[in-house]
Parts: structure tokens; C-alpha cells; sequence
């Protein structure tokens, strides 16, 4: 339904430079419904310890299915500064969530 959709809302800029997940969750009601399972706490966690650009980033591309180009444009950055951020959340993102 368009009237949910965050960017309609007036909530796309807890979507795009979210200080917390807890913000997310309210921009986006269905990714709070999936995000509060308890398999997925520690994977949240995780997320939540990222710069809010990081987050940001990995929230757009893996959450909202952006491609980086996109997300450039969306967040006011160069294609390069998302690709970098990216990087460093997935780098981080692997060293916390490794057995």
C-alpha cells in the first residue's frame, strides 16, 4: 500500500540515516515484524553496532533490494562512498556474526 511506504509518509529519513533500528522499525512496519524474531536478535545487534551510514547502506541494498546507484543517489553520496561502506559493514558484520 503506497500510503505505508516511508518515502509517502514523511518517515523516509528514518529509513536513510536511521540513529537506531528502533526508528527503522517504525519507518517500516514489515521489517519489524521479520526483525523481531528471535533467531534473527543477534543479527539486529549486530546491525545496530554499524555507522549510521554503514547501516544505512546495508539496510537499502540487502533490506530494500537498491541497487548501489540508487542508494548514491538516495543518501547524497558517491557511488564509491557506498561501495566503501558497504565493504566495511559487511567486514564487520562477518567478524562479529563468525562461529
Amino acid at each position: 500500500m503506497a500510503d505505508d511506504d516511508p518515502a509517502t509518509t514523511g518517515d523516509a529519513a528514518a529509513v536513510l540515516a536511521p540513529a537506531s533500528f528502533e526508528e527503522t522499525y517504525r519507518a517500516w512496519p514489515e521489517v519489524a515484524a521479520t526483525a523481531r524474531a528471535p533467531e534473527l536478535d543477534e543479527t539486529w545487534a549486530a546491525l545496530d553496532r554499524l555507522t549510521p551510514g554503514q547501516r544505512t547502506a546495508v539496510v537499502l541494498r540487502f533490506y530494500g533490494d537498491l541497487p548501489l546507484a540508487e542508494i548514491a543517489e538516495l543518501t547524497g553520496t558517491r557511488l564509491g562512498t557506498v561501495k566503501s561502506q558497504l565493504h566495511r559493514a559487511l567486514a564487520e558484520l562477518k567478524d562479529v556474526l563468525a562461529p
